[in-house]
């Protein structure tokens, strides 16, 4: 995901491999999760300048 500069998806996957396994999500509402987390990072980064 770094190496694709997909920031956002990296850290909120990091942050759901740090939560116990019965609190992480799975399948298709992980990754809506990482897609959501990507977009938002692009979002913000966009802001910030």
């Amino acid at each position: 995901m770094q190496q694709l500069r997909l920031q956002g998806m990296y850290l909120a996957y990091r942050s759901q491999l740090e939560l116990p396994m019965d609190h992480q999500l799975e399948g298709h509402d992980l990754i809506a999760h990482l897609l959501q987390s990507e977009e938002l990072n692009r979002a913000n980064e966009k802001t910030a300048y």
